[in-house]
């Protein structure tokens, strides 16, 4: 549930998916294309789905956006080891190395053992370092015969604008009637314990997804004192550098200044300045790799917890 390339079901992206493949169909599918768009709205399944319906057509539902169960290609993409797809993921918990990118050269320089096309997906793009980027550039400046790049860019981080100009670029995007339609189907078909108000304030699926896992795993209380929280998640970031403890507790301190909204709470500007006074403590404390409790004690003295 937590990998988006085990979905069989794409929810959504009708449009997009005959668009890309019109493009393909017509040999006018660019050899290096960007995905922008939020975080979590499925951009990287999308593209899983794409590669299925292009290259394993038999086992894919154009109609329905599913992956056949019997798909041999899904299975080898997922256990990577299907040669025809290189995923290289900038947002997990180990940063993309330049010598990564040097290793992706040397392969994609080589003759595929078959006639498919090559998939290379570079997810968390905005993620990579500007060393990374400018190695990444030197690929894409001149892509090899039958190589397509998929560049997805969340848009939380700059990406070089000579990267920018040698793709073309697809915003995604989904309205939050989608958003909420999208996670009660997920909530529906897993059974899901759901810890959040989504109606109210609509996150994207792939948010939805690892917020709640965390929530249950982690037994975060919602409704308990905030700084409880964000201790709790700076321990699980400092253990894991999974990059959605951050993006949770950014979560947790807006659903906060919400709530003072709604009380009409005559101090807000001030809880506002504390929200923000907090985000670059967190900042600090993933960029410079500082100590848990010096950080969790200034966040403290903000919330006068």
């Amino acid at each position: 549930l937590l990998e988006p390339e085990h979905t069989l079901k794409l929810i959504s992206y009708h449009e997009k998916m005959n668009e890309f493949q019109k493009l393909y169909n017509f040999n006018k599918l660019p050899k290096v294309i960007m995905l922008s768009g939020e975080k979590g709205i499925g951009k990287f399944t999308f593209i899983i789905h794409l590669i299925i319906s292009l290259i394993d057509k038999e086992n894919y539902d154009i109609k329905n956006l599913s992956i056949s169960k019997k798909s041999l290609t899904h299975k080898q993409i997922i256990s990577k080891v299907f040669t025809n797809v290189i995923i290289i993921k900038g947002d997990n918990n180990v940063s993309v190395k330049i010598e990564d990118i040097r290793k992706l050269k040397e392969i994609i320089l080589k003759s595929n053992l078959n006639e498919k096309p090559r998939f290379i997906i570079l997810d968390d793009l905005d993620k990579f370092n500007i060393n990374c980027q400018n190695a990444l550039l030197k690929i894409i400046e001149e892509p090899p015969k039958n190589n397509y790049f998929i560049l997805i860019n969340n848009k939380k981080n700059k990406i070089a604008q000579t990267i920018q100009s040698r793709s073309l670029e697809f915003k995604f995007f989904l309205r939050e009637s989608e958003k909420i339609f999208i996670i009660k189907q997920i909530i529906e078909k897993n059974d899901l314990e759901c810890k959040f108000d989504y109606l109210n304030f609509p996150l994207s699926p792939g948010k939805f997804i690892n917020f709640n896992y965390l929530s249950i795993k982690e037994k975060i209380d919602l409704d308990q004192p905030i700084v409880n929280s964000i201790g709790n998640l700076l321990k699980l970031f400092r253990k894991t550098k999974n990059n959605y403890c951050i993006l949770f507790i950014k979560y947790l301190l807006d659903n906060n200044i919400y709530k003072k909204i709604d009380l009409k709470d005559s101090d807000l500007m001030s809880q506002i300045d504390n929200k923000n006074e907090t985000i670059k403590l967190i900042d600090d404390f993933v960029l410079f790799n500082l100590s848990h409790n010096s950080t969790l004690q200034l966040i403290s003295e903000k919330f006068n917890e």
